[in-house]
């Protein structure tokens, strides 16, 4: 595949009320996970840790590519070290930033067409940010059982929110630097991770019985940031008097609200809607949710979430055909992404759903 590099823009400045933004990770933000020590942390005398990490390893350059984000943004990398400290916890110590600057790459790829079996191979423009750092190892950062290098790379889109103040979306890649030249490639994303029924892939759907469903779901600037998740059984339908695949239609689909209302629509049925905590089930025509067993988890520290949908296909469900269950969610858009130096509002992360075919097994 061939690469070629069309067009190279130095980053921009924000306006004069985005200047000198913190680096500080927000709370959402995903920490590094401290690793297990085979034995207690040891750590040394105050004066002797503060002597060596006072003496800095030779500097070496960190360069980062980020992809999945649209051109025209601001984004900054801001590096950090980890600390130990005599409270037995891991501090964060900025080791410096940079802003990044925008390629446009040309790329020959193969690209979905609807309703079409064969992808088609077609030219497409990419935008990918990129920049080199130094970084300063420290001879040592306190403690025995967690390597010198151990930190975090963030990226920092910039923007306003909706109040008219500066702000910015961040998300925060664990690492552990090792010395000399180090290479990084980031794909900024929001998608579908996983569809299980019973702690297994999906494959088939029961009639007549319960269904516990689970989609995992990844977001890069956080679990805050996934909202309103949808899981859809669709069915394939045929175009008339057209040869080809056709396409996949919606036949049942569950939703959450951003108020946490489950909704449920059967076509040809109609829909309903009632808050998830209220419990109990929603009825509509030959499917039913049970809204006490269904659950969205709670945004945690990390970029993951999970929801779970429990329902039931009644024995009238028509289930000839071929069919697929698709799994998404959106992206929460918190700021007016700063696009070629002036907020303004886009899709910052568009989801990427999963979709996996199932069948209906003979009871």
């Amino acid at each position: 595949m061939a690469i070629l590099f069309t067009r190279e823009k130095a980053w921009r400045s924000p306006p004069s009320s985005c200047d000198e933004p913190s680096f500080a990770p927000p709370a959402m933000a995903s920490p590094v996970p401290r690793p297990r020590p085979a034995a207690p942390l040891r750590f040394l005398p105050g004066a002797l840790a503060g002597a060596l990490a006072a003496s800095p390893v030779a500097a070496g350059p960190l360069s980062a590519q980020v992809n999945g984000l649209p051109a025209g943004l601001n984004v900054l990398m801001s590096v950090s070290l980890a600390r130990c400290q005599g409270n037995g916890r891991l501090q964060f110590v900025p080791a410096g930033s940079i802003p990044l600057a925008e390629n446009t790459i040309n790329t020959v790829e193969r690209v979905p067409v609807p309703f079409a079996r064969v992808p088609r191979i077609q030219r497409v423009t990419r935008t990918r940010y990129e920049g080199t750092l130094n970084v300063q190892l420290p001879a040592s950062n306190g403690c025995s059982s967690v390597p010198v290098g151990t930190g975090r790379r963030t990226y920092q889109v910039l923007g306003q929110t909706p109040a008219g103040q500066p702000g910015e979306r961040t998300a925060v890649i664990p690492m552990v630097l090792q010395g000399g030249a180090t290479q990084v490639s980031d794909t900024i994303s929001a998608r579908t991770t996983a569809i299980v029924r019973d702690q297994q892939p999906l494959s088939a759907l029961a009639i007549g019985a319960p269904n516990r469903v689970a989609t995992g779901f990844s977001n890069s600037f956080g679990s805050a940031a996934i909202t309103r998740p949808v899981l859809e059984i669709q069915r394939r339908r045929p175009f008339p008097n057209v040869l080809g695949p056709g396409y996949f239609g919606t036949v049942v689909r569950f939703s959450l609200t951003d108020d946490f209302r489950a909704c449920v629509l059967v076509v040809g049925s109609g829909s309903q809607c009632r808050p998830l905590q209220e419990g109990g089930t929603l009825q509509v025509g030959s499917v039913s949710l049970n809204l006490s067993q269904s659950a969205f988890s709670a945004a945690m520290s990390g970029a993951g979430r999970t929801m779970t949908w429990v329902f039931t296909l009644a024995n009238g469900f028509a289930t000839q055909g071929t069919w697929r269950v698709v799994a998404q969610a959106d992206d929460a858009d918190t700021i007016d992404p700063l696009v070629e130096g002036q907020p303004r509002s886009l899709d910052l992360l568009p989801w990427t759903p999963l979709a996996v075919p199932i069948t209906f097994p003979s009871p």
